[in-house]
């Protein structure tokens, strides 16, 4: 049986015991192996033990949440045609679901959810890359920028729609900018015909940065 040390994680008494609940559960020690994972992989960094307690939270109400998704490096198809100053891609149906859950001051609890749809998103690269590196960065980019507002939504449950989604956006391209690239909702970097899809890996499970 997988287990991940509930003490270091700073867990509460309920999120101990789902933490803990893994006899004849082969999913929820698939789980608990992705936790120990991604942690060591992070090396039991503040963030992560945040963001796994976070994704622990939010299992507990919601069974059929996939945590630890990652943007794939496989929806970032880059190219530089001829006369183009900088690589891009084109990704379609670009969308995300963030949750929010916890203890209201008055002892009310509450859950909530917001979509973050993006019918069609645009990125770029520096014109040196290769489609491959650039490909892995911004999957890295967008990943982290999930993550970011996941957190920031649970710390924030009253924030709109278009703030949250604001946020997220905000926070991808702060990602992008550190390795010169860049998002935008509405402007291609050039004619692109066909947007790939967009494509999730879960963690542990396959490695979502490896495109080179």
């Amino acid at each position: 049986m997988v287990t991940t040390p509930a003490s270091a994680l700073g867990l509460t008494a309920t999120q101990t015991q789902w933490l803990q609940n893994t006899q004849n559960n082969t999913a929820q020690q698939m789980l608990l192996f992705q936790f120990i994972h991604f942690l060591d992989q992070n090396r039991w960094s503040f963030e992560a033990k945040e963001l796994v307690t976070y994704i622990i939270e939010i299992k507990i109400i919601d069974k059929d949440v996939n945590p630890l998704v990652r943007a794939d490096c496989r929806s970032f198809e880059f190219a530089q045609p001829l006369g183009a100053l900088q690589k891009g891609c084109a990704v379609k149906n670009f969308n995300h679901t963030f949750y929010t859950a916890g203890v209201r001051p008055n002892g009310s609890p509450y859950v909530g959810s917001i979509d973050s749809n993006v019918d069609v998103a645009y990125f770029t690269m520096p014109a040196g890359m290769t489609n491959a590196r650039a490909a892995n960065l911004t999957a890295r980019a967008v990943t982290a920028a999930t993550e970011a507002t996941d957190l920031y939504f649970f710390e924030n449950p009253d924030i709109s729609e278009y703030s949250l989604g604001q946020f997220f956006k905000n926070r991808i391209n702060q990602a992008l900018r550190l390795v010169g690239g860049s998002i935008s909702t509405s402007t291609p970097p050039f004619p692109i015909r066909n947007p790939a899809p967009y494509i999730t890996s879960v963690f542990g499970v396959s490695n979502a940065f490896d495109c080179e």
